[in-house]
């Protein structure tokens, strides 16, 4: 058996999403174009909701996220309609703020490193905070206990280095 689905992002196609057998299970293969600067995430969709196929990583020139699926969590979605690729978290440009609201952080010796940094930007997306801070190589890394978190990437012009925190206030990826 091997179905196939489109794709969709934004509701417009981006790839396909083909179910097929495999030794008596299911095995979902998600296919997309190359995205936005951002991490997405793809779902097999039904009318009775969605389940998580997995990340797009880079294949190839595509994107693509497998997972091996169970017949019961197939028919729980009801009549299959097909693919979603939904962005789970952005680096992009938009909607930067020059504060933020309410604490950033849960740690305590975090938050005030943060808040004694100047020039920071602020963002949230989904249920991720983001915040951006001013880059120099000439100068300390900021924030540097949260490093192997950290994202350089320009913001607004200038080099940034970029870190998420989840709605608990923790470091995230």
């Amino acid at each position: 058996m091997k179905q196939q689905y489109p794709l969709y992002l934004d509701s417009r196609e981006a790839g396909s999403l083909t179910l097929f057998d495999e030794g008596g299970a299911l095995c979902a293969q998600a296919l997309c174009r190359p995205l936005k600067d951002g991490l997405y995430r793809a779902y097999l969709t039904g009318a009775q909701g969605r389940v998580l196929i997995g990340v797009l990583e880079p294949r190839g020139e595509m994107l693509c996220a497998e997972k091996r699926l169970s017949a019961g969590e197939v028919r729980a979605l009801g009549a299959l309609r097909g693919g979603e690729a939904l962005r789970s978290f952005s680096f992009s440009d938009e909607h930067w703020e020059p504060s933020f609201p309410g604490r950033f952080f849960s740690d305590p010796a975090l938050e005030r490193r943060l808040r004694a940094q100047s020039g920071t930007l602020y963002r949230t997306e989904g249920n991720r905070r983001i915040v951006a801070l001013p880059f120099d190589v000439h100068r300390p890394f900021p924030l540097m206990e949260l490093f192997c978190f950290a994202r350089l990437q320009t913001v607004e012009g200038k080099s940034r280095v970029l870190y998420a925190a989840g709605p608990d206030g923790v470091p995230v990826f």
